[in-house]
């Protein structure tokens, strides 16, 4: 049995996370994970020794040297070949953020909110507040309160502040991709584009019926492309330029088996590095259970000119709902729609109002690409592995889908 990764210190979070070439539209994405950047950041900006190094990161120095030869190499193949290069995800152990004032203390079975907070109203702009108000949460009722300042702390010290404070989810109002990236390394849900009183938010959200935009961003993060790669094999793809178009679909037939499993294993291996562990549910199966699995569900494919599988969904009908699964695209077919159109393919062809199906708690691209196709998180449950799942359903009544 492979010994299990090592979680590497990381001291401080990316504040920028993005990075594309201004003179092209980069058609192909470089994933960096953070702990990769961490040694970018102490070896070529701090200038510190891969012995020191090591230390800070808590690893041993041929893990940095491994860690920083991996980085090297991205950065060069996003500068020579004009990739967009994304900074997100790895098996990172932040450093606790010292907070100020005692914290009101966490059951092991509360849900802690944090509200971006001024004048009892949630603040608008995640970076620039001064205030977060705690809710912890229990049964579905706010149990206590706690107003908290963040001591100046900025955007990229902001989720580790959060997490220090135990922080589950946080309301705000607009916050920058780099934030939400960084919230979402910190295992934080984020529920952006909220307005008005802070403690009427908090309870809509225990409660269940929080209305909130996944879209929400700041004004002056516009120039930020959404839709990053990683998650479930389908890498968020979304259609930022370009108008819609009709993309044509069959359902997959045994003789695809092959190419599909083929198609999975390089799909998710974005999920594997994201993540930092291999024990993503669909790099595990083996080809066997893989084909015994076929039959129980319908199987929905893109395929290019030339005829290979390039994308692929599979689908069932469970109990009032459709259950959806393996959504999965071929890396250098991703960020073209495919992804997204797959899942509208599945509604068109089932005519359900329900449709329910779960990611990675740490997918966040794909998370963000579900709640922006509609579908809103309903449930999370830690699964084998040290895994934690998000359960999403999508509710559509008289043609349009409920948003809460």
């Amino acid at each position: 049995m492979p010994r299990p990764t090592r979680c590497r210190r990381i001291e401080r979070l990316p504040v920028y996370r993005s990075f594309s070439p201004d003179d092209a539209e980069a058609a192909e994405s470089v994933r960096m994970t953070v702990d990769e950047f961490e040694a970018l950041r102490l070896l070529d900006d701090e200038g510190l020794t891969q012995e020191a190094c090591a230390e800070r990161m808590n690893v041993a120095r041929t893990t940095v040297t491994a860690i920083y030869l991996s980085a090297r190499k991205k950065v060069a193949d996003a500068l020579v070949h004009g990739k967009r290069l994304l900074i997100t995800g790895g098996c990172c152990a932040f450093e606790p953020v010292e907070i100020k004032q005692a914290i009101m203390e966490k059951g092991n079975t509360t849900m802690r909110i944090a509200v971006t907070y001024e004048n009892g109203e949630i603040f608008q702009h995640f970076g620039h507040t001064e205030q977060f108000k705690l809710y912890d949460v229990e049964d579905g009722k706010i149990t206590n309160e706690q107003v908290i300042d963040t001591n100046g702390s900025g955007h990229g010290a902001l989720a580790g502040f959060l997490q220090a404070a135990q922080v589950d989810a946080l309301i705000c109002g607009g916050i920058g991709m780099g934030a939400q990236m960084a919230l979402a390394d910190a295992g934080i849900r984020l529920y952006g584009g909220v307005q008005g009183s802070a403690d009427e938010a908090a309870k809509a959200l225990a409660e269940g019926r929080l209305n909130y935009d996944p879209n929400a961003r700041c004004d002056h993060h516009d120039h930020e492309h959404h839709g990053g790669e990683c998650g479930h094999g389908s890498c968020a793809d979304h259609h930022c330029h370009g108008t819609e178009r009709r993309m044509e679909y069959e359902i997959a037939g045994k003789e695809d088996i092959e190419e599909l499993y083929a198609l999975q294993l390089r799909a998710f291996e974005s999920e594997a590095e994201m993540i930092g562990s291999r024990s993503v549910p669909a790099l595990m199966e083996s080809r066997e259970e893989n084909r015994a699995d076929f039959d129980h569900w319908t199987v929905l494919v893109r395929r290019d000119e030339a005829g290979r599988i390039i994308g692929a969904v599979r689908y069932r009908k469970l109990g009032d709902h459709i259950d959806v699964g393996r959504l999965m695209v071929a890396p250098e077919h991703r960020n073209r729609g495919v992804a997204s159109d797959l899942m509208r393919a599945v509604e068109e062809m089932t005519r359900e109002n329900t449709f329910e199906l779960y990611t990675c708690t740490k997918s966040y691209s794909n998370i963000r690409l579900y709640e922006q196709l509609g579908y809103r998180i309903f449930k999370e449950e830690r699964g084998e592995r040290d895994l934690s799942f998000a359960y999403m359903r999508k509710t559509i009544e008289n043609g349009k889908a409920e948003t809460h």
